[in-house]
């Protein structure tokens, strides 16, 4: 419990920009109306984790490949995101 703290106190991360990266490495290519509805949320929280964990470098977005709508963005986790990632399971 107290290694789960330290590393989110030292990525400067909190639980819930966790959870949010975890869905988008786990599901690579998600929309931000698919992590809402996991976390049981609205679009504007779950876009202002994600926006803050692009500014991060942990996430990357592109234009949703289906469909004309130019809003729609998938996401997917960068390297430095997924190296993120894979230290936070060894922890758990």
């Amino acid at each position: 419990m107290i290694a789960t703290y330290l590393f989110l106190k030292r990525n400067k991360l909190s639980f819930a920009l966790i959870v949010v990266l975890d869905f988008i490495y786990r599901n690579p290519g998600c929309l931000i109306e698919e992590i809402a509805r996991a976390m049981r949320s609205t679009r504007t929280p779950v876009w202002n984790k994600v926006h803050f964990l692009r500014a991060k470098g942990l996430v990357e977005s592109e234009l949703y490949p289906y469909g004309n709508d130019c809003r729609r963005r998938a996401m997917h986790a960068t390297e430095q995101g997924r190296k993120v990632m894979r230290k936070y399971y060894n922890l758990i």
